[in-house]
C-alpha cells in the first residue's frame, strides 16, 4: 500500500473528510482562514483519494513583545 503524505489540503478535501464522518460542511472562507492560521497541516492520500488529515494550532511567541 502506498500512502502519500503532503503538507496541504484544499477546502473541498477538508469538507469531503468532514462529510465522510457525518459532520456538516464548513464555509470555504472559514476553512481557508483556519488552514492559513495552522502551524502544521498534513494530508494522507491513498489511490488519489484524501483519507485523513491533521493540523496543529498554537500560540506563537514573538520576540520583544
Amino acid at each position: 500500500m502506498d500512502y502519500k503524505i503532503e503538507s496541504n489540503i484544499i477546502p473541498e478535501e477538508y469538507n469531503q473528510l468532514r462529510n465522510s464522518v457525518g459532520w456538516d460542511s464548513k464555509d470555504r472562507n472559514i476553512i481557508l482562514k483556519a488552514l492559513e492560521n495552522s502551524i502544521v497541516i498534513k494530508k494522507v492520500s491513498f489511490e488519489n483519494k484524501t483519507i485523513g488529515m491533521a493540523r496543529a494550532i498554537g500560540d506563537i511567541i514573538l520576540p520583544n513583545c
